[in-house]
């Protein structure tokens, strides 16, 4: 059998952070006293968290006669934690569509450690206000994909899961090379 590009892994690691995205997609607070909506935290703890129960549970292989073979949730359990995920980032990028006042890149009572590449805070704040449009695109292209998968589940069907699953990498990149770091897409990395 070929290994197509992802491969599964437990689905216990998946059903735990599912388990974690209980109350489907509800704004992340930092810690900090002033509470504001902190996008990169949002993006760990909800957009990431979701898209990797997806990623780490469905995979496609090539079998014998070229048959398509996905795998995927097998349980009623299984399946429940890949709908809460995927309601999760269904409502994670319809959040993000429309970010709450006051928003914060990062935590401003934390240390963090910008990537070389990557745009510091303010520069990635300034660009989502300048670019509001095309934010909000980004938002609906990843919320769409997520509605899509959601649907999947309801039906139990494990091919469009994986096709979402492969489409999710280009809609999270794609926004990342124009908001969070747009000097490799201009460099060609």
């Amino acid at each position: 059998m070929l290994n197509a590009r992802h491969t599964k892994l437990s689905l216990a690691g998946s059903l735990l952070v599912a388990a974690a995205l209980t109350g489907g997609g509800a704004i992340m607070t930092s810690h900090a006293a002033d509470s504001k909506f902190i996008l990169a935290d949002f993006m760990n703890n909800v957009v990431m968290s979701s898209a990797d129960v997806l990623w780490q549970s469905v995979s496609f292989d090539i079998g014998p006669d070229d048959k398509e073979i996905y795998s995927g949730p097998s349980t009623d359990a299984e399946w429940d934690a890949m709908r809460k995920a995927m309601q999760a980032l269904a409502d994670g990028g319809a959040q993000l569509q429309k970010l709450p006042a006051g928003w914060l890149v990062q935590d401003p009572a934390l240390k963090y450690e910008t990537p070389p590449g990557d745009l510091e805070p303010d520069a990635v704040a300034a660009l989502i206000g300048k670019e509001a449009a095309a934010w909000s695109a980004h938002a609906e292209v990843l919320r769409a994909a997520a509605a899509q998968a959601l649907k999947a589940t309801e039906t139990r069907d494990l091919k469009t899961l994986s096709d979402v699953s492969d489409s999710l990498d280009q809609i999270c990149e794609s926004c990342h090379l124009q908001f969070w770091y747009p000097g490799q897409a201009q460099a060609g990395i």
